[in-house]
């Protein structure tokens, strides 16, 4: 039970609204900064191949989080079993 809390309140929706942020691009990092900072350009000193591996980070770490709780056994919410299975995008949205 103490484990699906935190899945459900951060795991899930941390992946989730990173992977929503990276379709929107808000900043054009695909188009401005792929693999090499522009902070002129984009307002910021990251890339989208820096997005990319930080929302892998949050799939693993919901992944193992998922897995603890699995083992427990604790309640794991549909939505946290779903959302570790997202790969990152590859593009944005309106590059698609």
């Amino acid at each position: 039970m103490i484990l699906a809390r935190p899945i459900a309140q951060t795991g899930w929706r941390v992946t989730r609204t990173m992977r929503a942020l990276m379709l929107a691009d808000p900043r054009m990092l695909f188009t401005n900064a792929f693999d090499t900072p522009n902070p002129a350009v984009t307002g910021t000193s990251t890339t989208w191949m820096a997005h990319q591996n930080n929302y892998e980070n949050e799939r693993m770490k919901l992944a193992n989080l998922i897995s603890l709780a699995g083992s427990i056994p604790c309640p794991i919410p549909p939505d946290a079993s779903v959302e570790v299975n997202i790969p990152p995008p590859a593009a944005p949205t309106f590059l698609k």
